[in-house]
């Protein structure tokens, strides 16, 4: 994401300007990535910073501050002179400076939820996908098994109805076959129908910890309670492996036992 992704103005309430759009290559961007601070204008003192400078008094600012997400700049914030026409004082940049966190907090937090609910739309399509191929196992499996009674049915008539013993012995033999290989399509198919529920298993739990984290509103309301990391590893594991396989990779965890943290736990018992 680039500064003209997310373009921020803090203007006096008085202009009517619509917010002017910032580039990559204009001076007072290049400065704030170069020296990602508070700015206001008593900062800027040397000959260099000129033009950075008369952009922010173009932009009709008297200070600046960039919004970042670890070494990428999402934005700039440009706010207009205090009512009182006085300076910025400390005070006023300490309340500054938390602004910024907290927005850059709620930025990264945003562009999490946002990636998350991109992947829940395509969760949804994996999931229809599984659903799908459930219900296609079941359906051919009632189809097998009607086939396998009515042809089990007719045998045990013939069975009844002679006392030819190598007829008894081919008809007993075919039977016995035939159970064999229902039972190994039986086992074939539960392992193939468990990993297609364990996959619905995890990505109900990801809508779940989704939903909970947005009525939460960014985890704000979240309690906290002592997590056992080991445990909370594992099951971390556990609930990516069938992301990892996808893309033929095998994830492993080893841990210390007695590791607690404070923290907030998702639905489940799984920890953060």
């Amino acid at each position: 994401m680039t500064v003209s992704d997310v373009a921020i103005e803090i203007q006096d309430e008085a202009s009517k300007d619509e917010p002017r759009q910032m580039s990559e290559t204009d001076p007072l961007v290049q400065l704030l990535r170069s020296d990602s601070k508070l700015w206001t204008q008593e900062d800027f003192n040397q000959p260099a910073q000129h033009e950075a400078q008369e952009q922010l008094k173009t932009l009709e600012g008297a200070a600046c501050f960039p919004v970042n997400k670890e070494k990428d700049l999402l934005g700039v914030v440009v706010l207009g002179r205090k009512r009182s026409g006085e300076l910025f004082n400390q005070q006023d940049q300490k309340i500054l400076r938390a602004l910024r966190v907290r927005l850059e907090n709620f930025l990264g937090q945003a562009m999490v939820i946002t990636q998350e609910a991109l992947n829940m739309v395509k969760d949804s399509h994996d999931m229809k996908n599984d659903v799908n191929a459930l219900k296609g196992r079941v359906t051919w499996r009632a189809m097998r098994i009607a086939g396998w009674k009515q042809d089990m049915e007719k045998q045990m008539q013939q069975l009844a109805g002679t006392s030819d013993v190598e007829q008894i012995k081919t008809i007993v033999a075919n039977l016995k076959t035939q159970a064999l290989e229902w039972f190994q399509e039986a086992d074939r198919s539960r392992g193939i129908e468990d990993q297609a529920i364990q996959r619905l298993s995890h990505r109900l739990k990801n809508w779940a910890e989704y939903g909970r984290v947005i009525s939460e509103g960014f985890r704000g309301s979240r309690a906290m309670e002592a997590i056992e990391v080991g445990e909370a590893a594992k099951l971390s594991v556990e609930r990516w492996t069938p992301h990892a396989e996808k893309k033929s990779l095998q994830l492993s965890v080893q841990t210390s036992p007695n590791l607690v943290v404070w923290g907030g736990a998702e639905l489940g018992g799984a920890g953060d």
